[in-house]
């Protein structure tokens, strides 16, 4: 197997190889891959991290910004598979002259930024946008956290109550969000709640607050993120309902 760190020609000669179980669309093949076009060493799945992601979404604001649209010098491959789902790839024009030598001077410089922009994320830093990263990642939790409200919660059904919950939590320090970075516990959610007054004030069901609270409150992990202070003040409230 070819190094990413090989010689860019080696590189390159690796890239137009076709793989044993390639399946992709016979309009593909008529576009030159795998004879003087491949594979840019950019792809995804229906699995990949939120690290992955940003950097696709940056490679492909790269690639439209110094190269132009999708057209004959790389566009995006998708192909279906039995194990991962789906996947999408770059595939670029690695040959200048088709019918050349695989020299450095004959590979077009999209292939090289391509490689370029991988060898950053392998040996340097794996991110190529920090701000494209922590807005992705911010957007998911604000979708996940519509999975963990308390049923007790009075929160409105357009979602904009999300923000506001995400932001007390970033500024009392509740960083739990789990190792990718994909979510909020429902008993973070319901400390923020409590704080901001989301609690439904009318037909309130104490045996639905009641079990939530002793959930929650003899769970020592919770106990040990100081989660069990704002839980010592929703049984207050709830004893004065």
């Amino acid at each position: 197997m070819i190094s990413i760190d090989s010689d860019i020609e080696l590189v390159a000669k690796a890239a137009c190889e076709e793989p044993a179980d390639s399946g992709w669309d016979s309009m593909h093949y008529e576009w030159g891959l795998w004879e003087y076009k491949g594979r840019s060493g950019w792809v995804i799945t229906r699995d990949s991290d939120h690290i992955a992601m940003s950097n696709w979404r940056t490679v492909n604001k790269l690639l439209l910004e110094e190269f132009g649209p999708e057209g004959e010098l790389w566009r995006t491959v998708r192909a279906g598979h039995w194990a991962f789902g789906w996947s999408e790839e770059l595939m670029v024009q690695v040959l200048i002259d088709k019918d050349g030598e695989w020299e450095e001077d004959n590979i077009t410089p999209i292939f090289k930024r391509c490689i370029e922009l991988l060898r950053t994320t392998v040996n340097d830093y794996p991110l190529l946008d920090d701000d494209d990263h922590s807005t992705a990642v911010h957007e998911a939790l604000l979708r996940s956290m519509d999975h963990n409200w308390p049923s007790w919660a009075d929160v409105e059904e357009d979602h904009s109550d999300n923000k506001k919950v995400f932001s007390w939590l970033w500024e009392h320090n509740f960083h739990d969000f789990g190792d990718d970075g994909d979510w909020c516990s429902e008993a973070y959610i319901g400390c923020a709640c409590l704080a901001l007054g989301l609690i439904i004030d009318s037909d309130v069901d104490r045996e639905l607050l009641d079990e939530w609270l002793l959930r929650y409150s003899s769970d020592r992990r919770y106990a040990e993120r100081e989660v069990i202070n704002w839980l010592s003040e929703f049984k207050a409230w709830c004893e004065a309902i």
